[in-house]
């Protein structure tokens, strides 16, 4: 019979090989013979690491590094378990344990910077990828995810130069190319990030990753038709992805043609593929039923910040009667500002959960007992439907940050209007109940401070400016073929287009070729690229009338151009997406400015471009006539969404 050192021999030659099973029984039988073998304990702690028993490592390591506490491997090793099960404090303490011993390990030290990151400590994460790369210059993989880290900390242009550093050491580092393009996309040159994605598929064509760059960045630059393949290819091979899929669908209202039917059918796809309610737990409530008593509303959101949602969602959540309610903010996101804030102010709890994986956000939200919980995400990026998924309140509402049905049987209602869903248009449109608030569905907070609203600039000019303020990822061929028409009857006038993705070259000479293709020259036409705040709203004193996108309308852009005097030439189509400046133009009481039909959206927009008299009464008036509407009177508003909790409420209690 072999000694003890012998199958210890055996064993550490076959894990230098890979071959974990024939070195696993080898180290047992050492244990066996000499029960205190810490090289033998680590050896086994690896190969279970290896193999996914993350439990039975810490185990055994942790009796490693008890009986030799100076052994970098035992607690290396043991990080790396306590990693992998997302016990982040422990993995941080092991780590920091080898660094103390060994401070000049590159590879613990990205390690734990590794931890560091998902455990959201961005700016410790970084110093730890930094002084990685400082032990290591060519450390391509601390260098990769710094460059993600400083991604997540909205700091493009250093993400850019770091990627740009690891592909120095690595020119056909695939992953560094597409992340680079991810990091120009964020700066809005989507051009650039196109061209990166497509050279990191060249390289590496199975990294999924970059085929679903691919498809946003063509989603983005207003070419959704062509961003179906690659979504498509991405979701055959990776079938459980939720956030690609979800991308898919938004591609899809993007659609120049659109298909209202094909469009749901998808989204109870996306609901069954990965909110499937038979593959999750059947929960269990333990609220109590009194109708009356004073509600527990939770918010869930990745937008309680400086936000379009933000300019409807702070007029409910101050407006609210704590007396009847109290509410709980769960922010699923990671990035704060002044506004995040002010809407900490605004809670009676706030909960930190970007970090919390899905069954243990939904097991917090069960515990704190919430009566109603409110998802403003939908299918927006930061959303947590897997986590509303596992249904963790009795009644479950998607409102306001979504275009569309989540496809998820999960979710009970869908806050909406009369003029967004009118009775008897949309219902099989959704897999949620409707429930029609009265008059309008949001409320609209302005910006503050703003400038006053500037005169009309058609009696300065000599000619009528209009404007499209949108990202490019909304703006069709289609429609901007009806906006060249609106140019060809007005004379002289002019076309502003601002928002993001709309310097990029490829949206610009696509524009420019079909408004010349309607006679339109390119000196009658003028480009911005996203811009400040304080920029956005003055430019709105360039611009006479806006002319709304289709199929995806404004409405967070629609009310800002409004309340700074700038009428909208909207068009009503079938569902709700394409049905926001209606609800908007009803409520203000200017269904002159709603058009049924493409033909009659171009007609109502060269009317009112040659009634200077009614577009400078308009602008005059608009700012009041914006205050003192429905969409703006906020206790009206909070009651009769109150009263839609209290109404879903006593359903449920009556159940």
């Amino acid at each position: 019979m072999p000694s003890y050192n012998q199958l210890l021999t055996q064993a550490q030659q076959l894990l230098a090989r890979r071959k974990l099973a024939e070195a696993e029984p080898l180290l047992k039988q050492v244990l066996a013979l000499r029960s205190r073998n810490v090289d033998a304990m680590i050896g086994l702690g690896l190969i279970y690491n290896e193999t996914k028993r993350h439990h039975e490592a810490i185990e055994i390591l942790q009796q490693a590094a008890a009986l030799q506490p100076y052994s970098i491997m035992a607690l290396a090793n043991l990080g790396t378990a306590h990693h992998f099960l997302e016990q982040h404090a422990e993995a941080v303490k092991a780590f920091r344990q080898c660094l103390t011993y060994q401070p000049n390990n590159a590879t613990n030290q990205y390690n734990l910077a590794c931890v560091l990151k998902a455990m959201g400590e961005l700016e410790e994460a970084a110093e730890a990828f930094r002084r990685a790369i400082e032990l290591k210059p060519d450390y391509i993989d601390a260098l990769f995810n710094l460059g993600n880290t400083l991604r997540d900390q909205k700091k493009p242009d250093e993400a850019i130069e770091t990627y740009e550093r690891a592909l120095k050491f690595n020119p056909n580092h695939a992953e560094s190319i597409n992340n680079l393009g991810n990091a120009w996309r964020d700066k809005g040159d989507i051009d650039r990030a196109l061209e990166f994605h497509r050279k990191a598929m060249a390289l590496k064509p199975d990294l999924l990753d970059a085929v679903a760059g691919v498809g946003h960045a063509l989603r983005d630059l207003g070419r959704p038709e062509e961003s179906l393949a690659p979504f498509q290819y991405f979701m055959e091979r990776k079938p459980g992805d939720q956030v690609t899929h979800s991308g898919y669908l938004l591609a899809l209202e993007y659609l120049a043609e659109q298909n209202p039917e094909r469009v749901f059918a998808e989204h109870v796809r996306w609901g069954k593929r990965h909110a499937n309610p038979e593959s999750l737990p059947t929960p269990t409530f333990t609220n109590d039923r009194t109708e009356n008593r004073r509600l527990r509303i939770g918010y869930l959101s990745p937008d309680f910040r400086q936000h379009a949602v933000a300019f409807f969602l702070e007029n409910l959540l101050t407006g609210h009667d704590r007396s009847q309610v109290e509410v709980i903010c769960y922010s699923t996101n990671t990035y704060t500002d002044a506004v995040t804030e002010r809407f900490k102010g605004y809670a009676s709890s706030w909960r930190e959960v970007a970090r919390l994986p899905e069954p243990e956000l939904a097991e917090l939200i069960r515990n704190e007992k919430i009566d109603i919980l409110v998802d403003v995400a939908g299918h927006t990026a930061g959303n947590r439907l897997l986590a509303v998924a596992r249904r963790p309140a009795p009644v479950q509402v998607s409102y306001l940050g979504y275009i569309d049905t989540t496809g998820m049987s999960q979710m009970d209602y869908r806050l909406v209007d009369a003029y967004t869903d009118p009775p008897g248009m949309t219902e099989s449109l959704y897999t949620e109940e409707l429930l029609r608030l009265p008059s309008t569905f949001a409320c609209f907070r302005p910006y503050e401070p703003l400038p006053e609203v500037a005169p009309l600039p058609a009696l300065a000019n000599g000619h009528v400016t209009f404007g499209v303020l949108s990202v490019a990822a909304k703006i069709n061929m289609g429609a901007v073929g009806r906006w060249g028409e609106v140019l060809t009857r007005v004379p002289g006038s002019r076309l502003i287009f601002g928002g993001n993705g709309l310097l990029n070259a490829s949206v610009q000479e696509r524009i420019l070729g079909t408004l010349a293709a309607k006679g339109v020259g390119r000196e009658r036409v003028e480009f911005f690229g996203s811009q400040p705040l304080t920029d956005y709203f003055a430019l709105h004193g360039r611009i006479d009338i806006l002319l709304d996108p289709f199929p995806v309308t404004g409405h967070t852009i629609t009310c800002n151009a409004l309340w700074m005097g700038v009428p909208v030439i909207t068009l009503a189509g079938r569902k709700y997406v394409s049905r926001l400046g209606v609800s908007v133009m009803s409520n203000l009481q200017l269904p002159e400015l709603i058009a049924k039909t493409w033909d009659e959206y171009v007609a109502s927009a060269a009317k009112l471009a040659g009634d200077l008299p009614r577009l400078g009464e308009l602008r005059r008036t608009m700012r009041e006539r914006m205050r003192t509407s429905l969409i703006m009177d906020a206790p009206a508003f909070v009651r009769n969404v109150e009263a839609a909790y209290r109404e879903m409420w006593r359903k449920w209690c009556q159940r």
